[in-house]
């Protein structure tokens, strides 16, 4: 990428596979059951899936704009989760593991 010029970018279907992989992982919910921290970021996730149709159409230049607008506020609010959470989260779980992959990848994902 460096040696052409070209801009290297995350994907953010990966991240959120992680966290559905955790989910199913995660021990069978009773009714008054928690979320799981993989259903909280899955939701987080799915904001910016949403904003993403809404602006599927929009010209380049508009598209940029509603991202900063629209979507920097889930992005802050996603990564401040997952600062939080990365130490609450058992170091041999699925959702620790797809906590610290999302962390990793942040710069290209953003």
């Amino acid at each position: 990428c460096r040696e052409n010029t070209i801009t290297r970018i995350g994907c953010w279907d990966p991240a959120r596979c992680k966290f559905v992989e955790a989910g199913k992982a995660a021990p069978t919910k009773k009714k008054d059951t928690k979320v799981s921290k993989a259903d909280v970021a899955i939701g987080k996730i799915r904001k910016l899936y949403a904003i993403e149709k809404r602006i599927k159409d929009l010209p380049a230049a508009e598209k940029t704009q509603q991202r900063q607008q629209l979507a920097q506020p889930v992005l802050d609010d996603l990564k401040a989760w997952l600062e939080k959470n990365s130490t609450r989260a058992p170091r041999d779980s699925l959702t620790y593991k797809a906590i610290q992959y999302t962390l990793n990848q942040w710069d290209l994902l953003t």
